[in-house]
């Protein structure tokens, strides 16, 4: 099972990455994202995200950081304020 939320490759616009990052965090899902998400736990101590999820958080993370100017901490810090 994978709980990430559904991410839109095609649309990578600050606006859709910030829905996104909005979507995770109310999941219960966000993370500080200079982690490896592999290396995340819970507060049980046991992984946060399986295996399928931290390829799906690596690709997805790969392409919002290609989007140049676009800082995803910065809706972060947002929503943990």
């Amino acid at each position: 099972m994978n709980r990430i939320p559904k991410f839109d490759f095609n649309t990578l616009t600050p606006e859709a990455i910030n829905e996104w990052i909005i979507q995770l965090h109310n999941a219960g899902l966000a993370y500080h994202f200079d982690d490896d998400p592999s290396d995340i736990i819970d507060s049980d101590f046991m992984r946060l995200f399986n295996n399928a999820e931290v390829d799906t958080l690596n690709t997805i993370m790969e392409a919002i950081y290609s989007v140049k100017g676009y800082d995803p901490f910065e809706t972060l810090v947002l929503l943990t304020d």
